[in-house]
């Protein structure tokens, strides 16, 4: 997908990034504790990027201001 953030000034070259992700059909229990799991990194980023997103997750950027 194509993300543009042509419109907002002075953000940070990088984004944190957290993904949620995992097979389909798990959930986590008590006997199985990570079958779903976060996956936190970092990410270069330009005004505008293209970004592709895991099948079956939730992606979560977190973009910061400079200054």
């Amino acid at each position: 997908m194509k993300i543009d953030l042509s419109g907002f000034k002075g953000i940070t070259s990088t984004a944190h990034q957290t993904v949620l992700q995992g097979p389909p059909e798990k959930e986590n229990s008590y006997d199985d504790q990570h079958p779903v799991m976060f996956v936190e990194s970092t990410l270069k980023i330009t005004r505008t990027f293209e970004y592709n997103a895991p099948a079956g997750s939730f992606t979560l950027l977190r973009i910061k201001e400079r200054g």
